[in-house]
Parts: structure tokens; C-alpha cells; sequence
């Protein structure tokens, strides 16, 4: 993110305030960067209030090269603290959003009434992009013959 990249709305409308687990400001030698920290930061205790004040913002500058060191020392950290089943536990949120946006409520009806939700597709078809392929034929087909 970037200072005047956008407010608080825009942060909400792009979900992205629900499943990250850090935040990058880029631009922080720009004077518009501390008001940006700052909405960013209430935005997320608006969107997450339960674990918004853990979430960390690094305040970076790429011309600068402020935060650099922050932001790889908590790049190595968490890497090195990786729960594989956390990862793992977003990608049915990512394929239910991603059916949403593609078939509409039609489409996450569907997938929660004949499929047994997000989990249990992507789990069945063994892979992101292939629950995604599969489930735009079976849909497809579904369509067809008028169900």
C-alpha cells in the first residue's frame, strides 16, 4: 500500500482487511504517510476487532530504504514460524469468494448445497486451480440439463 492509495472504505471494499496477517506502507518518507498509518491502522480495528492490534503495519520507504530491516526481520520470523495449516485454512475462503464473484450466490449455493462447501471441494479436487476448472464445468453442466 501507498500513502492516498485510498481510505478506509476502499481498504474495506477490496476485502483485503480480513486475512492478512501484516500490512506494508510503502512511501514512508512521503509526508501523507503517517495519516495513511493511521487510517490503516483504525481500518483494521474496524474490520477485525478481536486481532487488530496484532496485526503489524511496516512502515517502509523503497528510496529510502527506511523499514527494509523491520519487514525482512519479520518476513524471516514468520517464515520460520510458519503453520502450514493456518495457510492452508484461507484457501476455502479465497475459492468460496472466488465462486461468489464468478456464479453470484448461485454459484456458493451450489457449492455449499451439492458440493459440501469450499473446504470439502478443494480438499476432493485436490488442488486451487483445478477445484476452480472443475467446478465451472460442473456448474456449467448443472446449467445445462436445468437444475
Amino acid at each position: 500500500m501507498q500513502p492516498l492509495g485510498g481510505d478506509e472504505v476502499q481498504f474495506l471494499k477490496a476485502g483485503i482487511m480480513e486475512v492478512p496477517h501484516a500490512f506494508v506502507l510503502n512511501k514512508c518518507d512521503e509526508p501523507a504517510s503517517e495519516r495513511s498509518y493511521h487510517t490503516l491502522r483504525g481500518t483494521i480495528g474496524l474490520a477485525r476487532p478481536l486481532d487488530g492490534d496484532s496485526v503489524p503495519i511496516y512502515r517502509t520507504s523503497a528510496k529510502t530504504g527506511i523499514g527494509i530491516d523491520e519487514l525482512t526481520l519479520g518476513l524471516l520470523h514468520d517464515l520460520a514460524h510458519h503453520d502450514a495449516k493456518r495457510v492452508g485454512d484461507k484457501e476455502p475462503y479465497f475459492f468460496e469468494r472466488w465462486v461468489r464473484d464468478e456464479w453470484g450466490r448461485f454459484g456458493v449455493h451450489v457449492l455449499d448445497r451439492s458440493f459440501g462447501g469450499a473446504a470439502a471441494y478443494l480438499l476432493a479436487a485436490q488442488g486451487f486451480e483445478r477445484a476452480q476448472a472443475e467446478f465451472s464445468s460442473r456448474l456449467r453442466e448443472q446449467l445445462a440439463l436445468g437444475r
